[in-house]
């Protein structure tokens, strides 16, 4: 199979594995589920500006990538030789989300997530292990092993190149909008001062009196 048709595959792939959370991803079967889902997730973030009901559309796609996403690192991690309660470890940072915790248990909590997330990432990296008991090495060609360094490049540029685009569009939105505010100020007239009626009243009989 094509490599370039085999990331699509990967990432079909990763949603019909996502009850598995024994088993082993090499470098490219993970990185290529990563890399589409990142584009995916641009592609919608931009039609939601094009169309509200994107915004659906969006939400749903990410609600049903949760376990899917999950369970690849943890196969991508059982893959390094490493135990997948890391990703556990790494998950626990949502529970700083949850303001009855006491504020010692929310600053333990995030820092274990920190730590597990960076742990995790770099695990992600590592080449795949010798057979261990989470199954044997998965197979990959040299080929594949090429693409899979090359699409490590490609997911973790795609958000800076996301996030540099995103800023650059809010400036030129915000410098047109300051444009138009200074354009309607020149535009509309000043207001004239009006005579005062009650002056010009009183002085009227006083002026056909004479």
């Amino acid at each position: 199979m094509n490599v370039f048709i085999k990331i699509w595959y990967n990432f079909l792939d990763a949603f019909v594995k996502f009850k598995d959370f024994k088993g082993r991803s090499n470098k490219y079967e993970f990185w290529s589920y990563i890399t589409v889902d990142g584009l995916v997730k641009i592609a919608l973030a931009f039609l939601v500006t094009v169309a509200v009901p994107f915004v659906f559309v969006a939400v749903i796609y990410a609600i049903l990538t949760i376990i899917p996403t999950i369970a690849a690192v943890t196969r991508r991690v059982h893959d390094a030789g490493r135990s997948g309660w890391w990703v556990l470890a790494a998950v626990s940072g949502l529970l700083t989300k949850i303001p009855a915790l006491p504020e010692g248990i929310l600053v333990l909590f995030s820092f274990i997530a920190i730590i597990s997330v960076l742990y995790v990432l770099v695990l992600t990296l590592c080449p795949s292990d010798k057979d261990n008991k989470y199954g044997p090495t998965p197979a990959c060609t040299k080929e594949e092993g090429l693409f899979g360094n090359l699409l490590i490049f490609v997911s973790l540029a795609l958000p800076l190149t996301f996030a540099t685009y995103s800023a650059k569009m809010n400036q030129m939105a915000a410098e047109s909008l300051r444009q138009n505010i200074n354009i309607s100020e020149q535009v509309t007239p000043h207001a004239t001062p009006q005579a005062e009626p009650l002056a010009t009243s009183a002085s009227a009989p006083q002026n056909s009196a004479q």
